[in-house]
């Protein structure tokens, strides 16, 4: 899958949560408990928010090793694609 396939597919994924956010925000209350005004205000925004931001990002990654302050290093690994996970 190209890059540009990925970012198409997570944009999506961002214009859908905007567009159905009421019913997000009911799901996550019933699945989690969550309060309605926690992610109304919050929650949901945040992650529209860094949904955005890593669309950006998919895009900008190379395989470099970038430098750091002290003894630290950080590599930009080309991405792998989508990865699930669940949390108890």
């Amino acid at each position: 899958m190209l890059k540009q396939d990925k970012t198409k597919i997570m944009l999506k994924w961002t214009y859908l949560i905007d567009e159905n956010t009421e019913e997000v925000k009911i799901l996550d209350i019933m699945n989690a408990g969550k309060l309605y005004y926690f992610n109304k205000v919050i929650e949901i925004p945040l992650a529209t928010n860094a949904l955005g931001y890593y669309v950006g990002a998919a895009n900008k990654i190379h395989d470099k090793v970038l430098k750091m302050n002290r003894d630290f290093h950080a590599h930009k690994l080309e991405p792998i694609g989508f990865v699930g996970h669940i949390i108890p």
